[in-house]
């Protein structure tokens, strides 16, 4: 079974930059053009989404279900309305994020330990072990096909996060930090599929912690002036 294809280029011009992502052959860029920001979805593998349809020469009365998105033009009205909800979701998570919440109580959620039926759920270490993880989880390559285990294996595997796994075993690891992330709240499951997605929390809290894992302590200490 193939691996799936997540990476992102940025590419500058005389007169703009363009920002393209790509997964499996399909991608999401947003470019500026004489002033003018402009996003786009290019899909090349439909058939790596999956939308709700009847299958290929039904009978009348058989129920739809949740089918590969196909190429002809029988699906062009569902690629249009996928292509905009992609689009959506791309243009919000590269949105600053406008915030008077301080970081503090921003994370104070998910960095205590919970209960959940009588079973203690780890707190989620933002700047430590779950670092590579979360900045992982926040690529805007994954905006393209959701979040899935398989992306996350192509980016995470040799990383110090992985300790060495690779195929099951990093699988497993990996699958049990997404019900963690899940159950904090920082992705949700996308319906009837393996995939996830961030929520509005998880993009915020990956958004910022991302940029302050970037900035130096002198910025930071003219911001706080």
């Amino acid at each position: 079974m193939s691996k799936p294809e997540v990476y992102t280029r940025v590419n500058r011009w005389f007169d703009g930059i363009r920002y393209r992502c790509w997964v499996d052959n399909n991608s999401l860029k947003f470019y500026n053009f004489h002033n003018v920001l402009r996003f786009e979805s290019t899909i090349n593998n439909p058939g790596k989404y999956k939308i709700i349809r009847h299958k290929q020469n039904f009978v009348e009365g058989d129920p739809k279900k949740l089918l590969k998105l196909r190429k002809g033009i029988a699906d062009t009205k569902a690629r249009a309305a996928l292509s905009k909800n992609l689009v959506n979701n791309f243009s919000n998570h590269i949105a600053t994020v406008k915030t008077t919440m301080p970081f503090i109580e921003l994370i104070k959620h998910s960095t205590k330990h919970l209960i959940k039926n009588s079973t203690r759920i780890r707190s989620i270490d933002i700047t430590g072990k779950d670092l590579l993880l979360l900045k992982a989880i926040s690529d805007t390559a994954f905006d393209v096909n959701a979040i899935t285990n398989k992306g996350l294996q192509s980016k995470l595997a040799y990383s110090t996060w992985a300790r060495g796994m690779t195929g099951r075993k990093l699988s497993a690891r990996i699958s049990r930090h997404l019900a963690l992330l899940r159950f904090r709240g920082i992705i949700k499951k996308l319906s009837h599929q393996r995939k996830y997605s961030l929520t509005d929390k998880g993009k915020e809290l990956t958004t910022i912690l991302n940029i302050t894992c970037s900035i130096s302590t002198t910025e930071l200490l003219k911001l706080a002036a």
